[in-house]
């Protein structure tokens, strides 16, 4: 049996052929050229036709095959916005299954991207599980959740879709002043695999300042107290930082750059609720990705992390 055609693929085949070439698709589809003629590529290869030819003038247009891959795309996607439209026609229910970690359940902008989707569809149910990045990812793998969420530091992976990016920020107690006149950071951590604490601990690296682990914690809530208790620093994305602990601006301590957050889903979904909720995410962050690179101000930082 032979494998049904991507619909990102085809997408960008559309436009590409709508535009009129690679550079005005890629501004299209904020991507890359490079990306957009990759998936072209690709598509050739999964239809084992050439799609697309230059004529003697340099001008792009489709070949014969091409012509009958455009109207094929555009058919099925003419049927998914109809299954689209049927749907919204109707009262969506079901369950909702997403893993995420700790710092993405009690941060506020997921928080509220959940309050607005319940407020929307009341009768669809989220199912939540707060698990690392690598346990989120296994689930999803074997078909125990609908939606992984994670962060990054590296590369986003294809079939991605970026929710935000956020620069980290140094955060300490409201007595913070009096850590800083230590030779030694005394460093607040989250469970490693984390970025948030590699970038930490590299950044002050290559500053050359003189730290120390001093409090590790599997939760947001226990990095908190233990900020308000003012047992170290720590880094954070900025909307991670509460009434309880204080930005350590404009102090010595060395830039971090930033993270990226994103998603990854079940493929074939089938659950109203699920693909709704698909939906409400790509419309409210629609910026499908293929391997693009978390924007860092700081040249030197270039190993990729996991996803976590």
């Amino acid at each position: 049996m032979s494998r049904p055609f991507d619909i990102d693929l085809l997408m960008n085949f559309l436009a590409v052929v709508d535009s009129g070439g690679f550079t005005a698709a890629a501004r299209e589809t904020n991507s890359t050229q490079a990306t957009v003629s990759a998936k072209i590529a690709r598509l050739e290869q999964q239809s084992g036709q050439r799609l697309l030819e230059r004529n003697r003038r340099g001008l792009l247009r489709r070949t014969r095959e091409g012509e009958v891959i455009e109207q094929m795309a555009r058919d099925i996607l003419r049927l998914q916005q109809m299954a689209r439209r049927r749907l919204e026609e109707l009262p969506v229910s079901g369950t909702v299954r997403i893993g995420m970690s700790d710092d993405f359940a009690t941060g506020r902008r997921l928080t509220s991207l959940l309050g607005k989707f319940s407020a929307r569809f009341p009768l669809a149910c989220l199912d939540v599980r707060i698990v690392n990045g690598e346990t989120s990812l296994k689930l999803l793998d074997d078909g125990k959740i609908d939606f992984a969420l994670f962060k990054t530091e590296g590369m986003f992976p294809t079939g991605s879709t970026e929710l935000w990016r956020e620069r980290l920020v140094w955060v300490g107690g409201t007595g913070f002043a009096s850590l800083m006149e230590e030779e030694e950071i005394r460093l607040i951590t989250f469970d490693p695999p984390c970025c948030y604490r590699s970038r930490a601990i590299d950044a002050l690296k290559r500053a050359g300042r003189r730290w120390r682990i001093v409090y590790v914690s599997p939760s947001l809530a226990g990095v908190h107290a233990a900020l308000a208790a003012n047992l170290g620093l720590t880094l954070l994305p900025a909307s991670l930082v509460t009434s309880e602990i204080r930005s350590v601006a404009g102090s010595e301590l060395p830039p971090a750059g930033m993270v990226g957050f994103g998603f990854l889903n079940r493929p074939n979904l089938s659950c109203p609720a699920a693909i709704t909720f698909g939906d409400f995410l790509q419309k409210m962050h629609p910026h499908p990705l293929s391997g693009n690179r978390v924007f860092d101000s700081d040249p030197s930082h270039h190993a990729p992390s996991p996803l976590e």
